[in-house]
């Protein structure tokens, strides 16, 4: 029995190392007056996670471990990424 136990506590830990998730975080500003663009979508491509901007322009995202392309959408306005 205790071997059982074993083997079913080291299957769930292993479950729960694998579902290990990672924040994205960020605020969108315009670049040249500085204004937060509230309402906002970001989204990561190819999965249904996304959201909407806040008043302060601030975003957060929840995905697993992996390779993305985020994705953000505001009418009237181009998107550009400054490293």
């Amino acid at each position: 029995m205790k071997h059982i136990l074993i083997a079913l506590s080291l299957l769930f830990s292993l479950h729960t190392i694998a579902q290990e998730s990672y924040s994205i975080r960020g605020t969108l500003k315009d670049k040249k007056n500085g204004e937060t663009l509230f309402g906002a979508s970001v989204y990561l491509k190819g999965t249904p996670s996304g959201v909407i901007t806040n008043e302060y322009g601030f975003f957060s995202l929840t995905a697993k471990k992996g390779v993305y392309t985020l994705v953000i959408s505001y009418v009237s306005y181009t998107i550009t990424f400054d490293s």
